[in-house]
């Protein structure tokens, strides 16, 4: 489910084995508006997409990100930003983006890095945390056909109006596994202003998915994981 940004739909549906788009209207009838993408293969589709506009798309893609703009019966679609690290370009660029469309900014957290940049819609500006430590280069993926055995960063992406929250694990899947099976759990959550300014770090007592904010952005639900 995409929040909508144009009054007609209440939200949009995301086909995404067809890469089919759809509207859901406020008498709760479904739409077909426009197919925004096409596999070449089955490991080619879009796992997640947001909306940018009232008639654009973003989502990430293998190392890109790309806007999608229906104009009339047709799509365009154009590469916005490549999230390839410079010091480490071949390193996966696997991680967790969030749109802000009324701020007009974006941010991705990696996922094997600790490194966030918040970027700009509409333009090339951005900035970038990073908050690894000297040398990080190629090298710092130690096991790249195992990525389980590498430390996970950041795992989730959560835009409210004025803040983002973005979920923190710090250690690699084994190693948190092992934890929850003696009953140890934790994770973080760190909380920063559309600028990219830190504003605060929480931490939980459990290891768990965070799918929505409240009114004055605390949290008001969770799921577990399964690990």
């Amino acid at each position: 489910m995409i929040a909508s940004l144009n009054p007609a739909y209440l939200c949009y549906l995301f086909e995404r084995p067809k890469g089919m788009l759809y509207g859901l209207d406020k008498k709760l009838e479904i739409h077909p508006i426009q197919k925004i993408h096409s596999s070449k293969s089955m490991w080619d589709y879009i796992e997640h997409i947001y909306a940018a506009g009232k008639n654009s798309f973003v989502y990430p893609k293998g190392r890109n990100i790309y806007r999608a703009t229906l104009e009339g019966d047709s799509v365009r679609t154009e590469e916005i930003k490549d999230m390839t690290l410079k010091q480490a370009k071949k390193m996966p660029a696997t991680g967790c983006l969030g749109i802000n469309p009324a701020r007009h900014r974006m941010v991705y957290a990696y996922k094997y890095a600790r490194i966030i940049k918040f970027m700009d819609l509409d333009s090339n500006a951005e900035r970038t945390l990073n908050f690894q430590q000297s040398g990080f280069d190629e090298g710092t993926l130690h096991i790249a056909d195992g990525l389980d055995a590498n430390v996970t960063y950041y795992m989730q992406v959560l835009p409210t109006r004025d803040y983002v929250y973005i979920t923190y694990s710090g250690r690699t899947p084994y190693v948190v596994a092992a934890e929850n099976n003696k009953g140890k759990h934790h994770m973080y959550v760190e909380k920063y202003d559309w600028n990219g300014n830190p504003v605060k770090k929480y931490k939980l007592n459990d290891f768990c998915c965070i799918y929505g904010f409240g009114r004055k952005n605390k949290p008001f639900g969770i799921v577990h994981l399964l690990l």
